[in-house]
């Protein structure tokens, strides 16, 4: 239980916990795309999905839209940290998918999956030459384009 609690711990909201010596919160927060996990790995060939929420220009109105925007720039700061120093330590390649949405998704928005899965077509589409370039040159085995 305390496993799953950490796992989805975000600040306000759900306060980090401490397991053994160790504070726990969401992966979003050290994380949110972990491509050095997969360059610590070996992977040849890395394929990243970042998802984006468009907000408007207009200042957050209540509390969940500022815990909301919090969250937003936290993760793009630590992508852009974290892309960077990827690419400066991977020798092969890192194809990064945005998917960009034009309002906040939530994981109970059971309404929007057909919108989720339309958009992620769309910015697969873009990506799709890049990401099959990047498999046939380390797979000699992969189908070609």
């Amino acid at each position: 239980a305390d496993a799953v609690y950490a796992s989805s711990a975000g600040f306000p909201l759900l306060p980090p916990i401490c397991i053994g010596d160790r504070w726990l919160v969401d992966g979003a927060f050290s994380s949110s795309l972990p491509v050095l996990e997969a360059v610590n790995q070996g992977m040849d060939v890395i394929i990243a999905v970042a998802f984006r929420q468009h907000l408007s220009g207009q200042a957050p109105a209540s509390f969940f839209e500022h815990v909301v925007s919090f969250m937003g720039r936290t993760t793009n700061i630590n992508e852009a940290r974290e892309m960077s120093l990827a690419i400066d330590l991977h020798h092969h390649e890192i194809v990064l998918i945005d998917v960009h949405f034009d309002r906040i998704i939530q994981m109970w928005d059971a309404d929007a999956i057909p919108i989720v899965l339309e958009v992620g077509q769309q910015a697969l589409e873009t990506k799709k030459h890049a990401i099959l370039s990047a498999i046939a040159s380390f797979a000699p085995f992969a189908p070609r384009q």
